[in-house]
């Protein structure tokens, strides 16, 4: 098995010190692992961005363990690895299933807290407030179909009472600025 790691921005023969662990852990169990860079690859540099993957003799599997990105960048490294006789264990349609939550809540609404999503066009004061009640005074979480804002906690992310409108819509507001 082999596994693609990302590279560090500033040091393209070392792994991101985020992934560290996991790449000293990876390499002691025995893995294959490769560093992947990762601006090149957002750059559409393919071959740039798998410089340091060896090309395999015999076709192998391999995962990616880095940083998240978006499904068309996955395809392209899907179509890299490919070049080096090495088949991502996911498909990039796997890949944006897992990604954007749409995609995958209808496997997963049992086991996750209720999720409701609008669009970019529907982020308007009068329906933001509309789906906020269907929660009550329940807290809620706001975030995008991929990720967060918990850094900014209080400020873009957590909503204590969905009734209280003039304080969600100011979370939802500074979220969106953010």
């Amino acid at each position: 098995m082999n596994i693609l790691f990302c590279s560090d921005p500033l040091d393209k023969k070392q792994v991101d010190i985020d992934y560290s662990i996991e790449y000293e852990t990876c390499k002691r169990l025995g893995f294959s692992v490769y560093l992947l860079d990762l601006e090149s690859l957002l750059d559409h540099n393919i071959r740039s961005a798998m410089r340091s993957v060896r090309a395999q003799d015999t076709p192998k599997h391999a995962l990616y363990r880095g940083w998240m990105m978006m499904p068309e960048h996955y395809r392209l490294l899907v179509e890299g690895a490919a070049e080096r006789n090495i088949q991502m264990i996911n498909s990039p349609e796997a890949y944006k299933h897992c990604h954007y939550l749409p995609e995958s809540y209808p496997l997963i609404q049992e086991f996750t807290p209720r999720t409701e999503w609008l669009s970019k066009d529907e982020l308007q004061p009068d329906r933001i407030q509309q789906v906020a009640a269907r929660f009550g005074a329940s807290p809620i979480l706001i975030k995008d179909y991929v990720k967060s804002r918990k850094h900014e906690w209080a400020e873009a992310c957590y909503i204590p009472d969905a009734s209280d409108y003039e304080h969600a819509r100011r979370v939802v507001e500074r979220f969106l600025e953010l």
